[in-house]
């Protein structure tokens, strides 16, 4: 750690090199200035705004090449390749749509409409128009995308019906491990410092590794401070349906090659209010996190040091041995915030280095980090867990990336990850016995653009070895994987085709499990002689974007051999129902997702926008899989008044959700009916030398009663919370810092 401390303090000191890149933005209609327009260097995540006459000056220590993203209000962005001390006037041009930003999980970054495949990109800022209690709820609002829960306080998002093992969570570029072989495990990360969600949807093996089987959740943190400035941004949350609070404060500073960002959250909720007024017993949950982020620049090299800490113990809500469990017993006239069992305490550590290396015509991006998650189950007693283990995981992403002649780009890249699983001797139970696993990808990406084309294809290997020597047990898995892109941008038509394969290997819990899972209230047993699941899926995707209005058709179909899945036996163990795992032989999941964005010419403060998603899922015998999400159609409607006072509502938001009902089940499985949701928010903001905003609004207005078909409290008939009142409080303070001499 002190030799770290020392070459962050010689980087520092010796960050004396300096190219000045200066420019205007303009209006590429009428050549007037664009004031307040945002001027971002995305290599080494700069950012500035331009000033009333449209003019921004960067000092900073930069690359040879670099990229600028160029986005104002109601213009199209632009994103530039410019060379250093270049000065330069870039041209918007007008538009009515919703600011586009930089996808940071493409092959090589870009904006959404260049990419040679489709990915839904959104900030938190959008997710949250309707305030979200936790991360998971916010995820949940992105068309294609649902969530597992267990109660308010455990969720585990659902990508076109794959979740688990199969969706890979991925933190400004770090894999994160949060032991998701279990559904009753929660995500890994809160949205603390989170800018925004970037979702992946189907197999993303090439890029990411075999267990993107289903598709990637990408995370990016919010920008650093804009240069030579600070900012303090402090928020208070409260609702009404757990009694719940939550607090965050984030600290962000940057100087001209030093950037700085650190952020505390805490949140407290009791046990949630159904829609009769009576309460969810163990439904509670709190947590705690904490993040830093320092980012260096010097010359030709960028480095970032990050490190995120979260904790947090939730209820476990419907638990019980009982055969037939009696609902009555769940409820409680009176509502508790109580540390109570049974309950789990996750907590998560994320630690990383990120270097990039800018040459003339490349870039070698590595990536070294550390992720632990600690889980501790509590069932019976306070004091003895039913189940504690650990789970440590070091990674190594090393991407390279090489401009060629005539319109040619190839990336190159290596993932290796060392995993390993510890037990506590003082846990009742070992459901998974202790493991190591060893991970290595090498994957090669070849991309052609010309006009209006781009064609990329590429192939990637992965090698793993699973080993646990307490069950005398080793396999290694080798598989290769293919994809093939293309995209067509002309005007306001984009047209996306892929076509991958993608692998995944069987996990220790699915191969060596035997033992009672406290949270899923079952005894797991697993398979010695699972295979590998395979698929091969196709995904086209069409969007037109027109001035006042834009539309999304995303079809998809995915052909899955070897599908591990875990089936309810008749037998029972120790009062316990008896699951096994096995494979199904050949299996098919197709669907649609598809959306539409209405902004009238004659009224500019109008947004509606409406998605649908559709999926089946079924073996080829017409079987259904287990836990397919509902069919849903989700709308906004938003309102932007405009008001030019200090104090101004910023929008008005109306959401409406319907659930369609779910037939097709499986065996054991039961349906669900189709239900309503309505919400509705009002955001303002006060405007002075600082900056305050209010939000208030209503969650399921009509205090429906519904259960949703992914809710694990499904079989004991517990429904989701009832009407939920929230107001939010922000105070935003941003200062100019005056330039150092150099």
């Amino acid at each position: 750690m002190k030799h770290i401390l020392s070459l962050i303090a010689i980087l520092l000191l010796t960050s004396v090199w300096s190219q000045d890149f200066k420019g205007n933005v303009i209006d590429a209609q009428t050549k007037e200035p664009v004031p307040y327009a945002s001027v971002y260097i995305t290599s080494t995540e700069i950012g500035t705004i331009t000033d009333s006459i449209g003019a921004f000056s960067f000092e900073a220590s930069l690359p040879i090449q670099f990229e600028v993203l160029v986005r104002a209000q109601m213009y199209e962005s632009v994103l530039i390749n410019v060379s250093k001390g270049a000065s330069l006037t870039i041209e918007l041009e007008p538009s009515h749509q919703d600011l586009e930003d930089v996808i940071v999980s493409a092959p090589g970054g870009g904006l959404g409409k260049e990419s040679a495949f489709h990915i839904d990109r959104l900030d938190m800022s959008e997710l949250n128009a309707i305030q979200s209690s936790t991360l998971g709820e916010a995820i949940a609002n992105i068309n294609g995308v649902q969530a597992i829960t267990t109660g308010p306080g455990i969720s585990q998002p659902v990508i076109r019906g794959l979740s688990g093992l199969r969706v890979l969570t991925m933190v400004n570029g770090v894999r994160t491990e949060n032991q998701q072989w279990s559904s009753h495990h929660g995500m890994a990360i809160n949205e603390l410092g989170v800018g925004a969600v970037e979702v992946i949807k189907g197999p993303s093996s090439l890029l990411y590794g075999n267990d993107a089987f289903g598709g990637v959740l990408f995370l990016v943190d919010e920008p650093y401070a804009r240069q030579n400035s600070q900012e303090i941004r402090v928020q208070s949350r409260f609702e009404t349906v757990t009694m719940g609070t939550k607090n965050t404060a984030v600290y962000k500073l940057a100087r001209k090659n030093l950037r700085f960002s650190a952020a505390g959250l805490y949140a407290n909720h009791a046990d949630f209010q159904m829609p009769d007024g009576r309460y969810l017993r163990d439904s509670r949950y709190n947590q705690i996190g904490g993040k830093f982020n320092l980012g260096i620049s010097r010359k030709n090299w960028v480095g970032h040091v990050r490190y995120t800490y979260s904790t947090g113990r939730a209820g476990i809500p419907g638990h019980t041995h009982d055969s037939i469990p009696d609902p009555s017993s769940f409820i409680s006239s009176v509502q508790n915030r109580s540390a109570n069992i049974p309950a789990q305490i996750i907590t998560n550590q994320l630690a990383s280095f990120e270097n990039k290396f800018f040459f003339n015509k490349s870039e070698l991006n590595v990536i070294l980090a550390n992720t632990n998650n600690d889980l501790v189950e509590y069932e019976e007693k306070r004091t003895i867990p039913g189940i504690s283990m650990n789970l440590n995981n070091t990674y190594l992403n090393v991407k390279y990336i090489l401009n060629l002649e005539k319109n040619w780009d190839f990336i190159t890249g290596a993932q290796s990850s060392y995993q390993f699983l510890r037990n506590r001797e003082k846990a009742e139970e070992m459901l998974l016995a202790d493991y190591e696993q060893v991970d290595n990808g090498l994957y090669g990406l070849m991309t052609w653009e010309k006009d209006k084309w781009a064609v990329q294809f590429g192939a990637r290997l992965d090698h793993r070895i699973l080993s646990v020597s307490s069950e005398s047990f080793e396999r290694s898995f080798l598989a290769p994987n293919v994809s093939a892109g293309l995209s067509f941008n002309s005007g306001p038509n984009t047209i996306h085709f892929n076509l991958s394969t993608a692998y995944r290997a069987p996990h220790s819990s699915e191969l060596l499990s035997d033992g009672i899972h406290h949270g899923a209230l079952q005894y797991e047993i697993g398979d010695r002689n699972l295979n590998p699941e395979r698929a091969l899926q196709a995904d086209f995707n069409y969007e037109y974007e027109g001035e006042h209005f834009a539309i999304v058709i995303n079809p998809f179909m995915n052909y899955m051999q070897g599908f591990i899945t875990v089936f309810r036996t008749d037998s029972i163990i120790d009062a316990y129902p008896v699951f096994e795992y096995d494979q199904i032989p050949e299996s098919v999941m197709y669907g649609i997702d598809a959306g539409i964005h209405l902004h009238p010419h004659f009224a500019h403060w109008l947004h509606i926008e409406s998605s649908v998603t559709y999926l089946r899922a079924h073996g080829l015998d017409n079987e259904p899989l287990p836990l397919m999400p509902q069919p849903r159609v989700n709308t906004f409607v938003r309102i932007d008044p405009e008001m030019k006072a200090k104090f101004k509502v910023q929008d008005i938001v109306l959401q409406h959700q319907y659930f369609l009902p779910q037939n097709e089940v499986a065996f054991n499985e039961t349906s669900s009916t189709d239900y309503n949701l309505l919400n509705a928010s009002v955001n303002c903001v006060w405007s002075f030398k600082d900056e305050i905003g209010l939000s208030f609004g209503v969650k399921n207005i009509l205090n429906q009663r519904y259960i949703n078909h992914l809710s694990q409290l499904k079989n004991i008939g517990m429904p989701s919370p009832g009407r939920n009142f929230y107001v939010s409080l922000t105070y935003n303070f941003l200062s100019t810092l005056k330039n150092k001499s150099k």
